[in-house]
């Protein structure tokens, strides 16, 4: 996990919490189907993320997310609101 990106490093554990995946493997570049079991992990990963950042994903947007940079990418957006 070689970013000093506090956001970076915030969304690499949360997603290190909800699925044991060893940080090692989680890059910008890292595909969520490839980092979660199923459907349901993915669920509460969202979760994690809404609960962590205090907002709510909208449906259209999470159609959107196919990597983690994507997700970083999302919350800078968010926040800059």
């Amino acid at each position: 996990m070689p970013h000093t990106d506090t956001l970076t490093t915030k969304v690499y554990e949360i997603i290190h919490q909800a699925t044991r995946v060893p940080l090692e493997k989680i890059s910008l570049n890292a595909e969520l189907e490839d980092l979660v079991d199923d459907s349901i992990q993915l669920f509460q990963l969202i979760l994690s993320f809404e609960e962590a950042f205090g907002m709510r994903a909208k449906y259209q947007d999470l159609m959107k997310i196919i990597t983690v940079g994507d997700i970083v990418d999302y919350l800078k957006k968010i926040q800059s609101l």
